[in-house]
Order: C-alpha cells, then sequence, then structure tokens
C-alpha cells in the first residue's frame, strides 16, 4: 500500500559523496503489505548531479 509509506528523517540516512558529482543514498521505507502487517524495505539510491545544477536518477535498489 503506497500511501502507508513511511520514510525516516534524512538525518537517518547514510548519504556518501562517491565522486565530484555522484552520490549514494542508502536508507529505508516502513509500508504495509496487502495484510496490515509493517514491512521495512531497505534502499540504495544513486544520484547524479548534472553540469546544470540539476539532480538526475541513475538507479534504485530495493531490498525486503
Amino acid at each position: 500500500a503506497p500511501s502507508t509509506a513511511k520514510f525516516p528523517p534524512l538525518f537517518e540516512s547514510l548519504i556518501n559523496k562517491t565522486s565530484s558529482d555522484s552520490y549514494t543514498v542508502t536508507s529505508y521505507v516502513d509500508s504495509q503489505n496487502g495484510f496490515g502487517a509493517i514491512i521495512r524495505s531497505s534502499f540504495i539510491v544513486k544520484l547524479i548531479r548534472k553540469s546544470n545544477g540539476d539532480i538526475s536518477l541513475v538507479s534504485v535498489e530495493i531490498k525486503e
């Protein structure tokens, strides 16, 4: 149930600068499954900063 998703505060996430223009964010999300149980899924998001300053998503990896 995506509407039940709860993310932690940003300061609880691990943010690594992997190069001068790329970052990796490791965190988690809690949400209800079809039976109403709360499930925690970890995720890793890779981002890159473009030359114009915009941030683009490179990849998302979700682990249950």
